[in-house]
């Protein structure tokens, strides 16, 4: 039981990240997309992005993409609450942190 119920804890945190990272490169049009929530693939993405669009902006949707990576792995790590209280208290909820980043987008690609 407790396999099954973290393989489906799974892939619901996949379908999240793959409808982040559709929403961004839906939005923001680079010849090399932003492939992962990883750390690596978003600082790889980073500096494509900071030379076709506005700083600051930029600033705000990669500080977005990392909280809602940050909150996609805790909220599928079944020992968050042993181990992560203090970053489950600093993160809002995934559901707002994916209607802030669809406003930073907005910011970003009018």
């Amino acid at each position: 039981m407790c396999a099954k119920l973290g393989l489906t804890i799974f892939r619901k945190r996949i379908n999240i990240e793959r409808r982040i990272l559709r929403m961004i490169n839906e939005k923001i049009t680079l010849s090399d997309p932003l492939t992962g929530l990883t750390e690596k693939a978003v600082s790889a993405w980073e500096g494509h992005v900071y030379r076709c669009y506005n700083a600051q902006q930029v600033k705000n949707l990669i500080k977005l993409i990392n909280e809602i990576s940050v909150r996609s792995m805790v909220n599928t790590d079944c020992s968050r609450d042993v181990f992560s209280t203090d970053v489950l208290r600093r993160s809002a909820p995934l559901r707002t942190l994916c209607s802030k980043l669809e406003e930073a987008l907005k910011e970003v690609i009018p």
